[in-house]
Order: structure tokens, then sequence, then C-alpha cells
């Protein structure tokens, strides 16, 4: 039980600990990354977890070590399947996820996660295996795609701060773009990237079919650190004088108690709420 102890004292995380306290997890082909946090406007992270490698992930989840009573138990999982975003009046009256997302592929199940403040159901896909092992592993898991933190996070930015906002989250082979205006979302959608020509061309692209103005509006990229990221900004900056990159000042009063989490989509989870 090394993995989840408390970070601050170094002991076990009792019971008491556990129920008042989220679990967000995010799983991918790299590996796994938990927090375990209390909530509230300024989250207390307990315990940080991460583990990598595909092999060791699937090791470390076999043995349970996260089926725990937590207060919630939120799963991002991105499987690099389609989604679709419907509005919650849409999704009532017996209309099931298969209506909105019928095209599943053979050893594929829906998933489907709600947005509240937006209103809106995203509806995703995850392979029956992965749904399987993380039932096991984990004690009544919600499952999130991470377009939805991206949606809440921009929605929230554009209502607060700056009201038309275009947020980009960068991953291994495509983006997502959730464009927000007034805390309203306007366009949601993935993009399959080579390189950073792609990136280029998709945020450009969106930029200019909502008319963005380039020194009023604000763009927010949100990527694991790397070069073709920092190289790509430079040019971006040409079409948009307001980037910010991993920014999460913008969003949050405290960044800096986030510097050790590599997941941006458990950093918006956790500063969204």
């Amino acid at each position: 039980m090394d993995l989840i102890r408390d970070r601050q004292t170094g002991r076990d995380l009792t019971e008491s600990d556990i129920k008042r306290s989220s679990l967000l997890v995010t799983l991918s082909d790299n590996g796994l990354e938990g927090v375990i946090a209390e909530g509230g406007d300024h989250p207390l992270i307990r315990s940080h977890i991460v583990v990598q490698g595909k092999e060791a992930t699937r090791d470390f989840l076999r043995r349970r070590e996260l089926a725990r009573p937590f207060g919630s138990t939120t799963l991002y999982i991105d499987e690099g399947g389609s989604y679709t975003l419907v509005p919650r009046d849409f999704t009532s009256g017996g209309v099931t996820p298969r209506h909105w997302l019928s095209d599943l592929p053979e050893g594929h199940c829906l998933q489907s996660t709600t947005i509240s403040d937006l209103g809106i159901d995203l509806i995703f896909t995850t392979t029956e295996e992965t749904f399987d092992e993380c039932q096991s592993a984990l004690q009544g898991p919600s499952y999130a795609h991470p377009a939805a933190a991206l949606a809440l996070a921009g929605a929230i930015y554009s209502r607060r701060r700056y009201p038309r906002t275009l947020m980009a989250l960068v991953s291994d082979g495509h983006t997502d773009l959730c464009y927000c205006e007034s805390g309203h979302l306007r366009l949601a959608n993935r993009y399959t990237i080579a390189d950073r020509v792609d990136l280029l061309y998709y945020i450009t692209s969106v930029w200019e079919h909502f008319h963005l103005d380039k020194e009023q509006d604000h763009l927010l990229l949100f990527a694991e650190e790397s070069d073709e990221i920092d190289s790509a900004t430079r040019l971006l900056r040409d079409a948009v004088a307001n980037v910010r990159v991993n920014d999460y000042g913008a969003l949050c009063a405290h960044p800096e108690e986030l510097a050790d989490i590599h997941s941006p989509v458990i950093r918006l989870a956790l500063i969204c709420g």
C-alpha cells in the first residue's frame, strides 16, 4: 500500500480519510496516474500515484490497491475512439447512448458522462477488456472522457475571465478542441494530427471559423511538456496573440500545488471539481 500513503505525513490513509476523499485516475498505454484529494474550492491532495508502463499498470490494477470506498472514484479514459456530445434533454425519455453513437466496434462498450454545468452528456467508448479490468480494480467507478474536463474548464474560463476562448488538449496522434463563449460550449471535436503542422492547421481553422480576434480572444493549450509543443506554440503566436500553454493559474489561485501531477486532465479535473 506504499503508493497510497499520505504524502504529507507518510502514514497510511485511514478509512475516514478514504471516505471523505475523491480518487481521480487517468489510464493510457503509457501507464496510470492517480490523485487522492479532498474536494472543495481548494482541493487537498492527499496522495499521488504513478505507475509507468502498460504491464506494470495491469499488475497494479490486479492487486486492487485502489478498490477502496472513496467518496467518489472517477476514471478518465481515452482509448482513441470517437465520442459525441448530446444535450441532456435529448438523452432522457428512455433514449440510450447507443442511439447517439451507433457505430460501436466489436469488443467495445459505451460509456456516458454528464457535464452538469453545461447540461450535456458526453458519450464515448472503451474496450470491454479495459472496462472489465477497471470494474474489478476500482470500487464503483464512474467513467469520464478527457474532453469532458476540457469542455468544463473552457466554460468556466470563458464565464469568469475572457468570454471567447478556444481550448486545446494535445495528446499522441490527436487534439481535442473546445470553443466556449460566455460559459457556453459552441464546439467540441477531435482532430487527428501527425505533427505540429496539423495542430496549427486545425487550431487556426477553428479560430477563423468563429471569427476570433487575434488580439482580444484567448487560446489555452494543455499538453504534457515536449519540444514539439514548444515549437508549435511559437508558430501559433503569429496568428494568436494570447496563447497560454499549461497555464493553470488562469483557472485557479494556487497552480503550484499541481506541479507534481503529469496529466493535464487530472489537473483540469481537480480545478473544475
